[in-house]
């Protein structure tokens, strides 16, 4: 039975809707809509957390479709049901969803972002991406290196670019201010603390932090985030030289109150599309140190809005955080011309308007 629908909808098809970017941003682009209006798949699910209480305060239906871990067929016919009774407009998968919509997508109007470099999306199933593509999915990547990737990888000529977005205006007044936050995390009031948002997975590299956060007295980091490395970064910490100025936080459903808190945001990924993290940090007006990967170096200026190490460089990165550390004057220039960056590029209206009128241009094409 299809559902009547008096203005164009958009079905967003996710894996699931845990804390990662991907999901972050289907929640953003769901709750700013314009003129779309949303509705999430999930693949996973049910489930509750911070993500699928963010939607349903927005009034975002949310589909479940109960998949098993590893190759799931009956997940895919339920989401092949899903496409069916949905009476969405268009179909806006992410991440490895696009394989289990694949097989019904049939001409639909249907859109498909990567929030990684093509190669690290997906292992298995490349070919239901490439029978997607050549049925008339559009690609898009999150920067003009993910896009670059999918190029590569698929052969695609018809890529777009649209590039993440955080809301700004949300991000402005923090509910706690700066001393009373640190406080009731432990951390001192006037110490210089260096933050990193992150999952904690083998790709974002927190051994790499660590192993770069040394001889900097009094600085203090935290690190906020949960993930299949938790046990191996906890026990890292209690191993670590420095243990008593490291934080560990856990998922946090308060970041726009820690990134006000803190002084310094970090990352040290091996590899990133546009990190959502990184944007909020710029958003706030904070300094950023990041490794120069994936879509990172579109997205700072190194020297004006952020600093950008290589890769896998504890040596450059501790570097950076001790020039930082001693120098406030500098974090606040590098925080202020972030701040106007993200103001300029990143917020996300203008994200759900680029991919309103890629809605609007596979409608007419399909």
């Amino acid at each position: 039975m299809r559902i009547a629908c008096l203005v164009p909808r958009v079905l967003h098809v996710t894996p699931d809707l845990t804390l990662g970017g991907g999901q972050v941003l289907v929640t953003r682009l769901s709750c700013a809509a314009g003129r779309y209006e949303p509705v999430v798949a999930s693949l996973f699910g049910p489930i509750e957390g911070q993500l699928v209480e963010q939607l349903k305060h927005a009034g975002v239906p949310i589909l479940w479709h109960h998949k098993h871990r590893g190759p799931d067929l009956r997940a895919a016919v339920r989401l092949g049901a899903t496409l069916r009774s949905s009476g969405a407009d268009v179909v806006h998968t992410h991440r490895y969803a696009l394989g289990y919509a694949a097989p019904f997508l049939g001409g639909r109007p249907s859109v498909h972002t990567t929030h990684t470099l093509a190669h690290a999306e997906i292992r298995r199933g490349r070919f239901l991406h490439r029978l997607a593509f050549a049925r008339g999915t559009l690609p898009v990547g999150v920067s003009d290196e993910v896009s670059q990737s999918l190029r590569d990888l698929y052969g695609r000529d018809d890529v777009e670019t649209v590039l993440n977005g955080v809301d700004i205006a949300s991000l402005a007044t923090p509910d706690v201010d700066r001393l009373a936050w640190r406080a009731a995390v432990g951390l001192p009031a006037e110490a210089v603390v260096i933050a990193v948002v992150a999952r904690l997975d083998p790709v974002k590299n927190h051994s790499l932090l660590l192993d770069a956060f040394r001889g900097l007295p009094g600085v203090h980091l935290a690190v906020a985030g949960d993930g299949p490395e938790r046990d191996a970064v906890t026990k890292r910490i209690a191993r670590h030289p420095h243990r008593d100025q490291i934080h560990l936080l856990g998922n946090r459903t308060d970041v726009r109150e820690l990134l006000h808190a803190v002084d310094i945001v970090a990352l040290s990924s091996q590899r990133e599309g546009i990190p959502l993290s990184i944007l909020e940090a710029m958003a706030v007006g904070r300094a950023v140190v990041a490794p120069a990967v994936g879509g990172l170096p579109s997205v700072l200026d190194h020297g004006r809005t952020g600093l950008l190490v290589p890769p896998g460089d504890a040596d450059t990165l501790n570097q950076a955080f001790r020039d930082l550390a001693l120098d406030a004057k500098r974090r606040r220039a590098l925080g202020d011309a972030a701040r106007q960056e993200a103001i300029a590029r990143f917020d996300v209206r203008q994200t759900v308007a680029a991919y309103e009128r890629l809605y609007d241009t596979v409608r007419v094409s399909a």
